[in-house]
């Protein structure tokens, strides 16, 4: 805005009166003309098509790792202004399974990244680890047993790998089955909001805890990884560069 008006100002009034007085364009002028439309450009993009986030920790896993960098699809649930996230045209809304980037409504200046489990008039269950959405029990089975996994910050964990029917989604989940379950029976997700929940299901900070999203919070739909380090290893994935995100 400040690099915007101040080549609007130089174009109206001042350049004309620095071109009798033969003075030189300012510096800040110059700077400004210059970034101006690179400003615009990152502006528009990063409001209305892609905004870049990096997964900090591994309540994702074993779908987003620690470490990967995602792009969401910022017109996927509404075009929004930006700074105020107001909904001025809408698109679309999170489907159930969608993995979705948004405001924690605890502190809006942290971007949270989860999957959403429940969407406006589910009924959602969750017991001894499997959840029921609408009476229909979300099915898992066994992949692998519990192995040793890096979840962030120094932090290990031993997860058991099963796959999950999210009613018609399928994906992997964690469980870490020496942790009791976060239970919660009959959950009624009301009109504009959505339940959020992480893959690593026991060691995830999510709506179990701090409640629904509402809808005004909601960024995007993560869409693919450009980038991921392996900070462990201290090494670039390079096989997961690129890939969709499901």
């Amino acid at each position: 805005m400040i690099s915007g008006a101040l080549w609007l100002m130089d174009k109206l009034l001042w350049k004309k009166a620095r071109a009798k007085q033969e003075m030189a364009e300012p510096k800040v002028v110059e700077y400004a003309r210059g970034f101006f439309p690179v400003f615009l450009v990152v502006l528009v993009i990063r409001s209305f098509i892609v905004s870049p986030s990096v997964v900090p920790s591994g309540s994702l896993l074993p779908t987003l790792d620690v470490g990967d960098y995602v792009l969401a699809n910022n017109f996927a649930y509404g075009v929004r202004l930006p700074l105020t996230n107001i909904k001025i045209i809408p698109v679309g809304e999170p489907k159930r399974g969608d993995i979705a980037l948004f405001h924690w409504p605890v502190n809006p200046q942290a971007v949270f990244i989860k999957r959403v489990v429940g969407v406006p008039g589910d009924v959602v269950s969750y017991n001894d680890k499997v959840l029921t959405i609408n009476g229909k029990v979300a099915t898992q089975k066994f992949i692998s047993p519990a192995k040793r996994v890096y979840t962030g910050e120094g932090q290990w964990i031993n997860a058991e790998e099963r796959s999950e029917d999210l009613l018609g989604v399928k994906h992997h989940i964690y469980v870490i089955p020496d942790r009791p379950s976060e239970n919660f029976t009959n959950l009624v997700i009301p009109k504009g909001e959505y339940l959020m929940m992480g893959d690593d299901r026991d060691d995830s900070d999510d709506g179990r805890g701090w409640g629904l999203v509402p809808e005004k919070d909601l960024i995007g739909k993560a869409w693919r990884r450009f980038f991921s380090w392996d900070s462990v290893n201290h090494s670039v994935r390079w096989d997961r560069i690129g890939s969709l995100i499901h």
